[in-house]
C-alpha cells in the first residue's frame, strides 16, 4: 500500500474515533495541536479518548498515554504501538526485543514507559520503552508467568500483580517488583503473605495492599522498602477493627478504608499508628 495513503487512513481512523467517542463539546487543550480535516486534535484529546469511550478499542485505537510530550497508543489495524507527536504518526521501534503485539496497562516509571505485551509465540511479557526502542524486562530466575496488573511506582521500583507458573489459570496472582528493568519476586519474610495483591495504596511512606496467607485468609500487608520485603499490618487498635483494607483512600492525613470487626463491615481510618472508626467529627472537620 502507498505510504501516503496508509498514513492518511491512520489519521482518518483517529478523526473518526474522536467524533464517535467524544461526549462533550469542549475539552481542555494541552500539548501540540494538529488538524485532521476541520477537527483540531491535541495530545490531551488523544489521551482522553480511551477514558471517554465505553469501548476504548473502537476503530483499533486504545490505551493512549502521554510520555515525553508525545502520545503512545496501540493501533489494531497495524498491530503496532504508535507514536503521535502532534503532527505525525509513526510506529515505535521494537529494537531487538521479541515484542510482537498488544499494549496493556502502560505506566510511566523512572522516565520510561512500561507495559505488557506478547511475543510471536503469543507468550506474555513485560516490556519497557525508553523513547528510542522497546526492550524486554527480564524475568529469569523467578516463577513469573503472566500479567501486569495494578502497577505502582514506589521508592524507585515498580510493583505490580502477576501470576506464577504453579498457579496459572487459578486467578490467585501475587505481588512482583521491577528493579532496574529486572523482574523479581518480593520477599515475604515472616509476614505470612502467600498470594493476591489488591487495592495498592501509598501512604505514610509505605505501600499498603490486601493479600492473603496460605489458608486464603485475607488481610492488609505493607512494604516499606524492597530490602525488608512484605510485612504484616499490625497497628495499635482503639476500635473493634479486626481486619480488611478495601478501597483505601487518603483523606485528612489519614488512610480511610472499609474494614471489618468480624461480623460487619464499616469505615475505618489509619493515621500511621492507630486504626479507629471513621467518626462523624472527622468528616465535619473537612467541611
Amino acid at each position: 500500500m502507498n505510504k501516503k495513503l496508509f498514513s492518511f487512513i491512520n489519521i482518518l481512523l483517529l478523526a473518526t474515533l474522536l467524533i464517535s467517542c467524544s461526549n462533550s463539546k469542549s475539552n481542555k487543550k494541552t500539548g501540540s495541536d494538529t488538524k485532521l480535516g476541520d477537527k483540531k486534535i491535541s495530545i490531551h484529546d488523544l489521551v482522553s479518548l480511551s477514558e471517554r469511550c465505553q469501548y476504548p478499542f473502537i476503530n483499533g485505537f486504545y490505551n493512549a498515554i502521554k510520555y515525553n510530550g508525545k502520545v503512545y497508543f496501540y493501533l489494531e489495524t497495524t498491530k503496532q504501538i504508535t507514536e503521535f507527536d502532534g503532527n505525525k504518526i509513526k510506529a515505535v521501534n521494537t529494537g531487538s526485543s521479541d515484542y510482537k503485539a498488544t499494549f496493556n496497562n502502560p505506566v510511566i516509571h523512572n522516565d520510561k514507559l512500561y507495559f505488557s505485551g506478547n511475543n510471536k509465540e503469543h507468550e506474555f511479557g513485560i516490556y519497557v520503552y525508553d523513547g528510542v526502542e522497546i526492550k524486554k524486562v527480564s524475568s529469569e530466575g523467578t516463577d513469573y508467568y503472566a500479567y501486569f496488573d495494578l502497577p505502582v511506582s514506589f521508592k524507585g521500583n515498580l510493583y505490580f500483580r502477576g501470576e506464577n507458573y504453579s498457579e496459572m489459570g487459578m486467578g490467585t496472582k501475587k505481588v512482583y517488583v521491577i528493579e532496574n528493568d529486572v523482574l523479581k519476586e518480593v520477599n515475604s519474610g515472616t509476614s505470612g503473605y502467600n498470594s493476591y495483591y489488591s487495592y495498592p495504596t501509598v501512604f505514610n511512606d509505605n505501600l499498603y495492599f490486601e493479600g492473603s496467607d496460605a489458608s486464603y485468609t485475607f488481610g492488609p500487608y505493607f512494604i516499606s522498602d524492597l530490602s525488608t520485603g512484605i510485612q504484616s499490618f499490625t497497628p495499635s487498635v482503639t476500635s473493634d477493627y479486626v481486619g480488611g483494607m478495601v478501597n483505601p483512600t487518603i483523606l485528612q492525613s489519614n488512610m480511610v478504608f472499609i474494614g471489618t470487626n468480624g461480623s460487619t463491615w464499616g469505615l475505618y481510618s489509619y493515621d500511621g499508628l492507630d486504626v479507629q472508626k471513621w467518626s462523624g467529627h472527622q468528616q465535619e472537620g473537612n467541611q
